[in-house]
């Protein structure tokens, strides 16, 4: 499908009519948003697709493709929330967590979330999507920053670091700014 998604897009959706709430389609969901489909093509599909299958582990998959698609966010928004109930600290949440941010979502969703997934996964490599998305989100500069400089201190070195310096100075600059009024 990804090398001639307009050759395909019909068979696609053809077997997604055919298995509208097996939890597997959850790859046809994510090959028509990841490869140009409009979300409201696929809107149809995903609704009947989620009120089967929204807390399943890899509708992850679905909500990160959905949001990049640029998918409308009251879609999913009670969806992502049960999912995150379920998943808040397994590694995949930072997926979610980072979509839902990215795509201005309202961080009184994933807060809790995101401060609960921490705790387990501060210092790992893929915090970095965590710490970025929460701070160009705007999330609350207190919540990452204890957690924040551990990071830095084992991958801090490393060029995927930038984006979290990045974020976290901009973070800084903006205190510093309301700090001035």
């Amino acid at each position: 499908y990804a090398f001639d998604p307009a050759q395909y897009r019909a068979q696609v959706l053809l077997r997604l009519m055919s298995e509208p709430v097996d939890p597997g389609s959850h790859y046809l969901l994510v090959s028509l948003l990841t490869w140009g489909t409009a979300p409201d093509t696929v809107l149809p599909h995903l609704r009947v697709w989620l009120a089967r299958n929204d807390r399943f582990f890899k509708a992850s998959f679905v909500y990160r493709s959905w949001l990049n698609a640029k998918g409308e966010k009251g879609t999913v928004k009670d969806h992502v929330a049960r999912w995150l109930e379920e998943h808040e600290t397994k590694p995949e949440a930072q997926f979610v967590c980072s979509s839902w941010l990215d795509a201005k979502g309202d961080k009184d969703l994933v807060k809790d979330h995101v401060a609960q997934w921490l705790k387990d996964h501060a210092t790992k490599p893929e915090a970095r999507f965590v710490y970025s998305s929460w701070l160009d989100a705007g999330g609350d500069f207190g919540m990452v920053q204890d957690y924040i400089p551990q990071w830095l201190d084992d991958h801090g070195a490393k060029p995927e670091a930038r984006f979290v310096y990045k974020s976290w100075l901009d973070g800084l600059g903006a205190l510093g700014a309301l700090d001035a009024e």
